[in-house]
């Protein structure tokens, strides 16, 4: 009976042995989970913050090309209208040359005048 009770007390302290080494495994599993629950945390907000890093990025191009457009544009227009500008200054000391030729010069012009006709 002895050697009954001291195999089944070595049986016990066996099982007591696997059971206090699962339980270790059991924490160690459960921390684990911890510890990758929080690294999938934190990237998941490392990769929000890539994604606004980049959306940002996009907006910012995206500004500087219109910019880059706007002012293309107004290049553009300002040498339109300093075309017009130089064209008119020429026409102006067209018509002043003509005019100083007229004042100056002897000659008359005979202007065609139309003549009124009253029908009865």
């Amino acid at each position: 009976m002895f050697h009954y009770l001291q195999s089944l007390f070595k049986k016990m302290n066996f099982v007591t042995r696997v059971q206090n080494v699962l339980s270790t495994l059991k924490g160690d599993k459960d921390a684990l989970l911890a510890e990758n629950a929080s690294l999938k945390e934190q990237l998941a907000v490392a990769l929000a913050n890539d994604v606004a890093d980049a959306q940002a990025a996009a907006d910012a191009q995206a500004a500087a090309e219109v910019a880059r457009a706007t002012a293309d544009a107004a290049v553009a227009e300002t040498t339109r209208l300093q075309g017009i500008v130089d064209a008119d200054t020429t026409e102006d000391a067209a018509l002043e040359a003509l005019l100083g030729s007229l004042e100056t010069s002897d000659s008359v012009v005979e202007v065609p005048v139309a003549e009124e006709t009253t029908e009865g």
